[in-house]
Order: structure tokens, then C-alpha cells, then sequence
């Protein structure tokens, strides 16, 4: 019982730090690119 408990905490554990770790790529690309737009759009 207690092993199939740690198995489906550890399951979420994983699936949260996914999503986080997904959320947190996208976060950094969109801040990529807005950077990026600016600068284009400074310089233009």
C-alpha cells in the first residue's frame, strides 16, 4: 500500500516538474524573443 502511495507521489512529482520545467523553456523563449523584436525594432 504505502509503495504504490510513493509510486503515484513520485509520478506526480515528475509530471510537476515537466510542466515546470516546459513552462519555464517557454517563458525564457518568449523573453527571447521579445527581446529580440525590440532590438529590430529600435534599430529600424
Amino acid at each position: 500500500m504505502l509503495l504504490i502511495f510513493l509510486h503515484s507521489l513520485s509520478t506526480e512529482f515528475y509530471f510537476f516538474n515537466s510542466s515546470l520545467l516546459c513552462r519555464q523553456i517557454s517563458f525564457d523563449t518568449c523573453l527571447h524573443c521579445f527581446s529580440i523584436v525590440s532590438t529590430l525594432f529600435l534599430s529600424s
